[in-house]
């Protein structure tokens, strides 16, 4: 009976995870179809850091990971100074060895993640055609491979949910639900909580079971204040000014040029340039201490500025210590608090006094990958979505190069949200392709208007692939009536710029193998 019953087990696991692993499959191929190499470069000059050690050590070596990219800027030997590799050269074997011989810790490459060509990747950004060893070529359809190196080992995966405690976290999923629920960036199910900004952690108990973490941070800053030559000083050092105060008012007459400013000579860069204007009082912008800088007492480190007020920089620091007679300062400081309920269920990974880092976990569990981009930005959550997927295929012994996924990731990285629309047509809340944003903005700013304003966000393939301007290509996935109602309602032109499109009336696909002479005069055009 037992060997019946885990025979048949065996079986139905094996029907479900091959059919699971064909839908993820038919997912990626949709929202990655219209990914091919159409240009030699897109001219960026972004890429990717890719460090030599991992957190948890589940990353491909470093050779593996960096061979066959393009260097974003020149690779140089530490301790020689020679250059390794010049920027947008490709990183062969014999680099490799150089590179890994000079013990480099990382390397800033091009990726296909920062690549800036509208239709499709360039030859560039995606660097060496894996399955020839050389550089791609031209019309290779780069996110059907993509897609295909994803989904294909898929049907290796386990579909299996192991509950594990310590600091690890709870209800880790791993293998292909895993997987899915990264590509369709869902919310995890016990999703940690982190924290927002930099800052000390605060333990305090609310009502209930609950605790309240509060993570605050202050920092100083110095308000510059320049004293033209013949004024008279109304404060002295170290006293708490509010905003408003008087700091310096004029002693002597002046003929004025209008009844607001007044035109007096001065000696140095300090108290402004020759014959520029001054205004008296002067008075305080901001709540604060007073400082008179001297070489005695040096000025704090922490040196900085609020928005449209001017501030003294680090690197003015020295200059404004031997002006100091014509200088003063008003120390302020700027408070930053954020406070998050944890439920009593959620474990604690952090006690009142821990310095936490904007994006740590303050919980248990899985992080959210929308926090990470909301906190972190655009870089930090293509680089959590890269390494999330690649561990949780490592842990099964399968081995995908990093571009693949990044093929993938871009794709659901490319539209922003509207948050206010300016003097454009797009209406806030709207998602619209990141290039289309800006084509519009430019346009505006041309004009003389007011740009719209966006935030990037992050689309699973499944609503990525929906969006896509392709209205065919959207309808022969799935929600076919939908999308063929929207695309009817709003007049919508298909360019048949990917595959689907093309296959579906009878047309040659647009991806092929250039002949040489077709590279050369593409070549030439270049570089006309």
């Amino acid at each position: 009976f037992i060997s019946i019953h885990g025979a048949r087990k065996g079986l139905a696991d094996t029907a479900l995870r091959t059919s699971d692993s064909g839908y993820l499959t038919r997912r990626l191929i949709d929202i990655a179809q219209d990914a091919i190499v159409t240009e030699m470069d897109c001219g960026t000059t972004e890429g990717v850091w890719m460090s030599k050690h991992s957190k948890d050590g589940s990353l491909p070596p470093f050779n593996e990971r960096i061979i066959g990219y393009l260097a974003a800027s020149k690779i140089v030997d530490p301790r020689t100074g020679e250059v390794i590799v010049e920027r947008n050269e490709v990183i062969d074997e014999d680099r490799v060895k150089r590179i890994i011989e000079a013990d480099i810790e990382q390397l800033y490459l091009r990726s296909p993640l920062t690549c800036r060509s509208r239709l499709g990747v360039c030859q560039s950004c995606y660097g060496r055609d894996l399955g020839r060893g050389q550089l791609v070529n031209f019309g290779t359809a780069v996110g059907i491979i993509a897609a295909q190196s994803i989904g294909e080992p898929g049907t290796q995966l386990t579909l299996r949910t192991f509950h594990t405690g310590g600091v690890v976290g709870t209800d880790i999923t791993t293998g292909l639900p895993r997987v899915e629920e990264l590509f369709e960036a869902r919310i995890p199910k016990n999703a940690a909580i982190i924290s927002e900004i930099d800052g000390i952690v605060e333990v305090t108990q609310s009502d209930g079971e609950n605790l309240v973490v509060k993570v605050s941070n202050t920092e100083s800053y110095l308000d510059e204040y320049p004293i033209p030559p013949g004024a008279t000083l109304l404060v002295s050092d170290k006293q708490w000014v509010s905003v408003g105060t008087t700091l310096v008012k004029d002693r002597e007459p002046e003929v004025a040029d209008s009844g607001l400013t007044t035109t007096r000579p001065s000696p140095n860069k300090a108290g402004g340039e020759e014959g520029i204007p001054s205004r008296f009082p002067v008075v305080a912008r901001v709540s604060g201490q007073v400082i008179f800088p001297s070489p005695s007492r040096p000025l704090p480190n922490k040196v900085g500025g609020v928005e449209g007020l001017p501030f003294l920089k680090e690197e003015d620091k020295g200059e404004a210590e031997s002006q100091s007679s014509n200088i003063l300062f008003v120390k302020y400081e700027e408070r930053e608090s954020r406070e998050c309920i944890i439920p009593a269920r959620m474990r604690l990974l952090v006690k009142s006094g821990d310095k936490v880092k904007a994006g740590q976990t303050l919980t248990e569990g899985i992080i959210d990958p929308h926090d990470i981009l909301h906190i972190l930005g655009k870089e930090a959550v293509q680089q959590y979505l890269l390494d999330e997927v690649q561990k949780v295929y490592r842990s099964q012994g399968v081995n995908i190069h990093d571009k693949h996924i990044a093929i993938i990731v871009r794709q659901m990285l490319s539209y922003v949200r509207i948050t206010s629309s300016g003097d454009s047509k797009l209406l806030p809340e709207e998602l619209v392709s990141r290039f289309v944003y800006e084509d519009i903005n430019a346009k505006v700013l041309a004009e003389g208007g007011e740009p719209a304003t966006a935030q990037a966000i992050l689309l699973g393939v499944t609503r990525a692939s929906l969006s896509k301007d392709s209205w065919l290509a959207a309808a022969s996935f799935q929600e076919t009536a939908r999308v063929l109602v929207d695309a009817a309602i709003k007049g919508k032109t298909d360019k048949l710029i990917g595959l689907k499109g093309n296959v579906i009336l009878g047309r040659l696909i647009p991806a092929r193998v250039l002949d040489k002479q077709e590279i050369q005069e593409a070549k030439t055009g270049i570089q006309s």
